[in-house]
């Protein structure tokens, strides 16, 4: 009854719009299956909607294990294993003929049914059945087939069992084959196994033909290594080597020393040398060889082959050693061989032995003789010299004084005089310059040369100045100063303090000396001063004026800037003439010593200087301080500007040093802080330079300064805050918040926040299925992570309703205490069943909880119960007529269900024309 528009695939139709002429629903919309496998966990993936199966297909989109665990969620098979199956494995699953209802579907893994993952709408897709090639199915694993794994080969959907790769065997291919234990594998020689296969090889020294061996003629093909002869061997070969040769190394060919070899010394009575192959004797010189072996020694004398020169006074002679020959000279006294060993020559004892005389040496053939220098004579030894003592006669021709020296002499002067320049003769001297009388004054000298005296007196009215006498030293200058007649005058005029006396000043009498004041002073009295004559008759100055000046701050108090709560100190410097006082003020209001204010006055001359010390300092302090001078010419003032910062401060009631939120959430940090002037707050990470430029951190903008009163004056009060959105188990660690003001920042003060993650638990190694013999002892086991340490539990199914109860120790049942394995791998809990029973079989369930949530797994265990006969055949103690038939009954019990067999005198019987064996 499909519409004429419907395309029929038995009860199907395609055309969604026409669904009402269609057959009845053949399922429920939004349901999933897998078909084309052994097992409903592995097949081809269909949906249901509007009632009909059909394909789902992505054609432009990889399916990947995120969509798989959402079909396994959906089927209610664990989602661990769960994965898409593709290539070779995939086509064995078949072609669907089911029209394609859904396509390009992307799951994140947590959805539950596979329409709450994005897809397009129903009907709509990319895979038409006309596209080619055509759109592959999905095939969707929740389990593996085969079970165990193949490992090496091909799990066979058809079967659910493992086809093997060549040189595999066993249920899971997991087997090697041992080729080589049947007959060496073939080989001749070396059988070597390996996985999935073997190989022959042969020994060292053949070549390898298949599974044969054949002997390498090393020694023919070249391959061989040796220097001069090869001889083949089978299997190998070995080298040899020529006459006069020996082998080393078993391939290298070294010549026989025979003069080492053959001993002594090869028979060579003097050398032997070793050639290429043999050898040879030689003689040293002065020897000639006799019979190839023997050294007899040459007379070179007698022979006239020696070398002696025998010509001259002193004539060489010649005498014959054994080897060889020698010239002597041992008749001529005086003389000695050449150094060229032939030639008489004489004897140089001057330069042999330079200390044979005490000056000069003079050679002499066959001999030498002694000299002197001028000033010396040879003494009785005819070796040694001696000093001639020149002064002994006429003095040396000295006119004064002679002293002898060491070769020589020399004439001296005494006092006063000097050496001529013939070296003998003495003249006298005079001091420099020659002095006359003084102006004004009159000299008397007795002479003007070394030691003589000269004295000065000055006219009537006049001052003598300097010395009254002079002496001549023998350095020829005079010792004392010069003599000056001054004529009556005043004294030098003194000036006013900060005045000054006109250079122009004449102190004689009756003269005028002006005086002015520095600048910035006035004059009090007289300008012009006169040299005058006292009631003594004494010359003096008139009276002079006075130079004043008001106060002037000469070193002005500096602007300062502390960090609380350092020392400020100002300083102030005064210049003036009869200062009263220095004050200090503070705003306008005047400053005393005391408590954390010091003032100190220090005066020196017309100056005076102030320092203000201010210690403690807090930000009241700040404000404008004044230095204030005073005195009857009037007043001066200085000010200065004091600035009070505040360190920076963390404000404690704000603080929460741990943060804990779950993963994923946000984690929000707050920090407040207070100084002078407002600090400035940054966030920063343990163990991350940069963590600000990831996306998920968002850095609050600082709020704008607020003033904050204290005991110790106002400061400033600013907050911020630090948000992490999305929040990963890695984000876990130490945050800081620092607070920092001053030049470059160089106040600065931190606080630490711990932020704690809780990361909910994930089963990391489920406990396996088992199946174990009645009687037996299992131990299920199960790890997990997460933030807190999760708690596990163990469930089991109860007996009665066969929901899953929570396992406590009891009988039989044993739950081991959670070992800390720590770091990633988390912990692990394990539930120990001893002497399972079948009532104990049945699924098992982990359970990891924590805060941030619970994560399950599942295992079924199976126990084993060994096959017990429970009615065995009875025994027919009759005969039996031919053609009769006999029946032999046998029960047993067992899990899995036992099978039974019958035997036959030890033979396995089959079903045949005589036997008929019966199925239970």
């Amino acid at each position: 009854n499909c519409h004429s528009d419907c395309y029929d695939y038995g009860d199907c139709c395609s055309d969604l719009s026409n669904l009402g002429n269609c057959s009845i629903p053949e399922c429920d919309d939004g349901a999933v299956r897998l078909v084309g496998g052994v097992t409903n966990s592995t097949g081809r993936l269909e949906v249901c909607a509007n009632g009909l199966w059909g394909r789902v297909c992505n054609r432009f989109q990889y399916w990947g294990p995120d969509n798989a665990r959402v079909v396994c969620r959906q089927l209610g098979f664990p989602t661990e294993d769960a994965r898409v199956v593709e290539g070779e494995l995939a086509r064995m699953f078949g072609v669907s003929e089911r029209a394609p209802l859904l396509g390009e579907v992307h799951c994140i893994g947590m959805e539950t049914e596979l329409l709450e993952c994005s897809h397009t709408s129903i009907g709509r897709h990319s895979c038409g059945i006309t596209v080619v090639p055509p759109v592959p199915d999905i095939v969707i694993t929740c389990s593996e087939i085969c079970q165990p794994p193949c490992v090496n080969g091909m799990c066979n959907i058809n079967t659910g069992n493992c086809d093997c790769s060549p040189g595999y065997t066993g249920i899971s291919c997991d087997e090697d084959v041992r080729e080589c234990e049947a007959d060496n594998g073939g080989c001749d020689h070396i059988c070597t196994d390996f996985p999935g296969g073997y190989n022959c090889s042969c020994r060292t020294g053949y070549n390898t033909y298949g599974t044969s061996c054949r002997d390498i003629d090393e020694c023919g093909d070249g391959s061989h290594n040796c220097s001069q002869i090869c001889v083949n061997t089978p299997g190998s070969y070995y080298c040899n080597c020529q006459r006069g040769f020996q082998l080393v190394n078993g391939t290298e060919c070294e010549d026989v020393d025979e003069c080492e070899a053959l001993s002594p010394n090869g028979f060579c009575s003097q050398v032997c040398v070793n050639t290429e192959g043999s050898f040879h004797c030689n003689c040293t010189d002065g020897y000639q060889l006799f019979r190839s072996f023997l050294c007899t020694d040459i007379d070179e004398c007698s022979e006239g082959i020696d070398t002696c020169n025998r010509s001259g006074p002193t004539p060489a002679r010649c005498i014959n050693t054994e080897g060889s020959y020698r010239c002597t000279c041992e008749e001529y006294v005086g003389y000695r061989l050449s150094t060229s060993g032939t030639t008489c020559e004489d004897v140089d004892e001057c330069a042999e032995d330079p200390s044979l005389c005490t000056e000069t040496c003079m050679n002499t053939p066959g001999s030498y003789s002694c000299t002197c220098h001028e000033g010396y004579e040879l003494d009785v030894d005819q070796i040694s010299c001696r000093d001639i003592d020149e002064c002994k006669n006429t003095n040396g021709g000295c006119q004064i004084s002679c002293t002898n020296t060491p070769g020589s002499f020399r004439c001296s002067c005494d006092h006063g005089y000097r050496l001529l320049d013939d070296g003998l003769q003495c003249e006298a001297l005079s001091c420099d310059p020659v002095l006359e009388a003084p102006l004004n004054g009159v000299m008397e000298c007795d002479r003007q040369t070394v030691g003589g005296t000269c004295r000065f007196t000055c006219n009537e009215g006049y001052t003598l100045r300097g010395s009254d006498s002079r002496t001549c030293l023998p350095s020829l200058q005079w010792r004392e100063p010069p003599a000056i007649c001054d004529p009556p005058m005043c004294p030098h005029l003194t000036p006013p303090d900060n005045g000054f006396v006109l250079f122009l000043c004449t102190r004689e009498e009756g003269h005028l000396c002006r005086v002015v004041c520095a600048h910035g002073y006035s004059l009090v009295g007289p300008s012009n001063q006169t040299c005058r004559k006292d009631n003594m008759g004494s010359l003096t100055w008139s009276d002079g004026p006075q130079c004043v000046v008001a106060p002037a701050i000469e070193v002005t108090p500096a602007d300062r800037e502390v960090i609380s709560p350092i020392t400020a100190m100002f300083y102030c410097e005064v210049f003036g003439v009869f200062l009263s006082n220095i004050t200090w003020q503070m705003n306008g209001n005047v400053l005393e010593s005391g408590g954390d204010i010091d003032i100190e006055i220090d005066t020196r001359g017309n100056l005076r200087n102030s320092t203000l010390t201010i210690q403690n300092t807090v930000p009241s302090d700040a404000g404008n301080y004044t230095c204030l001078a005073e005195n009857d010419a009037g007043r001066a003032s200085a000010s200065a500007q004091l600035t009070v910062n505040f360190p920076p401060a963390i404000m404690d009631p704000l603080l929460d040093s741990n943060v804990t939120v779950n993963e994923g959430m946000t984690a929000v940090f707050s920090c407040a802080a207070t100084g002078i002037p407002a600090p400035t707050l940054t966030w920063r990470r343990s163990g991350f330079s940069n963590f600000s430029v990831d996306p998920r951190v968002s850095l609050g903008v600082p709020t704008s300064p607020e003033p904050l009163s204290t005991p110790d004056g106002t400061v400033y009060f600013v907050s911020r805050q630090l948000n992490l959105s999305d929040t990963r188990d890695s984000d876990s660690g130490t945050y800081y918040c620092e607070a920092s003001s001053g030049e470059e920042q160089s106040l600065n003060v931190e606080v630490s926040f711990q932020l704690i993650i809780r990361v909910a638990p994930v089963i990391t190694a489920a406990p396996v299925d088992m199946a174990d013999l009645q009687g037996s002892t299992v131990v299920l086991s199960c790890n997990a992570t997460g933030r807190p340490r999760p708690d596990i539990t163990w469930w089991g199914e109860d007996d009665s309703s066969g929901n899953l109860t929570q396992i406590t120790d009891v009988t039989g049942k044993t739950l081991i205490d959670s070992e800390v394995i720590g770091g990633e791998r988390g912990w692990t809990s394990n539930l120990a069943v001893t002497d399972i029973r079948p009532s104990d079989a049945g699924v098992y369930m982990c359970r990891a909880d924590n805060d941030a949530g619970q994560a399950e797994a599942l295992a079924t265990l199976t126990v084993l119960v060994v096959p017990e006969i429970v009615f065995p055949p009875e025994d027919y103690e009759y005969t039996t007529i031919q053609f009769m038939e006999t029946v032999f009954e046998c029960n047993a019990t067992g899990i899995p269900a036992p099978t039974i067999q019958f035997f036959l005198d030890g033979s396995l019987l089959e079903s045949n024309e005589t036997f008929s064996i019966l199925d239970p």
